[in-house]
């Protein structure tokens, strides 16, 4: 979602006034605190996926998005398949996981550009 900086500004103000108002308390439909974060760390494509009930504009979201979607669809793959191993090849799975992490950890941040891990960071807070 492209906004203006003009919108920017209204959609900021009019979180704070949510917060002044204690609309922020989990009964609304609209987070206000949410809003005002993405727009904060421009991360408006999240407005579209969080709020799939209005009819924003169809736009391509940033590639990091579309990046990070798919790691998260891999991963759900592996959890899924891991789950229909034998617990003795689980353990097995678990044993040699375990001798690549450290590796595993640093090639990925090593190789992994910084917006990647700000959108998977600002995606946990979508749900």
């Amino acid at each position: 979602m492209k906004l203006t900086n003009s919108e920017k500004l209204i959609l900021t103000m009019l979180s704070e006034i949510y917060e002044k108002l204690g609309m922020n308390d989990g009964h609304n439909e609209i987070d206000g605190n949410f809003v005002k974060s993405a727009i904060q760390k421009n991360h408006t494509w999240a407005l579209s996926w969080k709020y799939q009930g209005i009819a924003f504009d169809e736009e391509d979201q940033p590639h990091e998005v579309d990046e990070v979607v798919n790691y998260l669809d891999m991963w759900d793959f592996l959890e899924e398949s891991a789950g229909s191993l034998s617990a003795a090849d689980q353990a097995e799975l678990v044993e040699r996981m375990l001798d690549l992490q450290g590796y595993l950890f640093l090639k990925v941040l090593m190789e992994t550009t910084s917006p990647v891990i700000g959108v998977r960071l600002f995606s946990w807070s979508i749900t």
